[in-house]
């Protein structure tokens, strides 16, 4: 069940007024008497003590009642948080020009204009009906501040004098614009609102503020500095090994920027995705299983497993443990071998023609000319693949030899299972 929340309730110290106060201490001081004090009539010398008491302990806790506001407040101004002032509102007015009113009809500007309940609007510039035309639209703005301009449509028809010729006025839409001085209790939930956003103080802070700005990542980690813990790595990846545009990099960048303690810096680095190709060979009952559905098993089992979500950053892979879960999928008798490489391109500036590339580290060439080459591990040390804390891996290339009961040999070969 989730744990719910409710704002903290409002601090008042005592909320008694002088009234109370007054009657609670004429009934302590008749008490503590046994009756013997008892004339509070307007013109006891009793009365005018227990009233003086009762007016200056009103004052002093209407001072402790605003105590707490007081402070909320000048928390904000040390914040450097400012009140949002209000806004006036506007509107389109429409005078319609008397037919048959041989004179144009002049409207002066600042002329004063009225709603039905009175609510006073000022004419923003001079309005000519000129004798070929029967009405003249020009905008008002109300005298005040306050949401309570913003009326509805034919609510504003009346002038403050009368002009020659003027038939009538109305505003054919809404008003719109105005809007109410901000109050303490907004500055309060803006403040905190600020506050939240602002606060990026634990890890959890700012891989919330990633996702938040940008969901569409597999991967957000914090790395800090080993030497200097105020420098911080924001750590970034997709499943698909596809890159983060820049423009979203530098989006990212922005919006934390303002959002980190003072003395802090931070840089955005998407992790690197090394190419894995994955060779392996097993025996399999093909009176029982097609190769075809076998090759789609392993296939979909290794994409799975070779992954960013399922190696993370800086993780490894171990060819025992892929083995093991690979031996258990449905027509599969045995894993008999499986060897895991890192791939990694040469420098794309260089051309390598075929014969040298095939003779580089077992390299090949892909259907793009870019040449493969496998040189972060060997053949030898082919059972573990290990990643620096900036890396992950995700498969690339496979290779499947199926040997069936007969011993007849298959071999199925899947390139470029993305896109470098």
């Amino acid at each position: 069940m989730p744990r719910l929340l409710a704002p903290l309730p409002s601090i008042q110290l005592d909320p008694r007024n002088t009234k109370a106060l007054l009657a609670a201490m004429q009934t302590q001081v008749y008490l503590a008497s046994n009756g013997v004090l008892n004339d509070f009539s307007p013109a006891s010398p009793l009365s005018a003590i227990t009233e003086g008491q009762a007016y200056a302990a009103s004052e002093i806790l209407y001072y402790l009642n605003n105590l707490p506001e007081a402070f909320a407040i000048q928390w904000m101004k040390l914040l450097g948080i400012q009140r949002i002032l209000g806004a006036n509102a506007y509107a389109e007015i429409t005078f319609v020009k008397t037919p048959g009113y041989p004179q144009p009809v002049v409207i002066p500007k600042n002329t004063e204009i009225f709603s039905v309940s009175g609510l006073k609007y000022i004419l923003m510039a001079d309005v000519t009906i000129d004798l070929n035309e029967e009405n003249k639209t020009e905008l008002v703005i109300s005298e005040k501040w306050g949401s309570v301009y913003n009326v509805p449509p034919g609510n504003i028809i009346r002038m403050s004098k009368v002009i020659p010729g003027l038939d009538s006025i109305y505003n054919l839409q809404a008003a719109s614009g105005g809007e109410d001085l901000e109050s303490i209790n907004e500055m309060k939930t803006r403040a905190n609102f600020l506050l939240r956003r602002n606060a990026l103080i634990t890890r959890e802070d700012y891989v919330n503020e990633v996702y938040s700005i940008y969901p569409d990542l597999d991967l957000v980690e914090i790395v800090e500095d080993q030497i200097n813990a105020s420098n911080v790595s924001i750590i970034i990846g997709r499943n698909s090994a596809e890159s983060v545009p820049q423009n979203i990099k530098n989006y990212i960048f922005s919006e934390i920027r303002d959002k980190i303690p003072i003395g802090i810096t931070f840089n955005i680095f998407q992790i690197e995705t090394i190419p894995i190709f994955c060779k392996l060979s097993c025996t399999y009952n093909s009176r029982l299983t097609s190769s075809t559905s076998i090759i789609e098993t392993i296939r979909d089992s290794l994409l799975e497993e070779i992954t960013l979500s399922n190696i993370g950053r800086g993780g490894f892979l171990d060819s025992a443990d892929i083995a093991d879960n690979l031996s258990i999928l449905p027509g599969i008798d045995s894993i008999l071998r499986l060897n895991l490489f890192g791939l990694i391109p040469l420098d794309p500036e260089v051309e390598y023609g075929a014969e040298i590339c095939d003779s580089l580290f077992d390299s090949y060439i892909d259907s793009e000319n870019k040449c493969i080459r496998k040189t972060i591990n060997s053949e030898e040390d082919s059972e573990f693949l290990y990643m620096n804390l900036f890396q992950t891996g995700k498969l690339y290339q496979l290779e499947i030899t199926l040997i069936d009961q007969d011993g007849n040999i298959v071999i199925y070969n899947y390139d470029e299972l993305y896109t470098l």
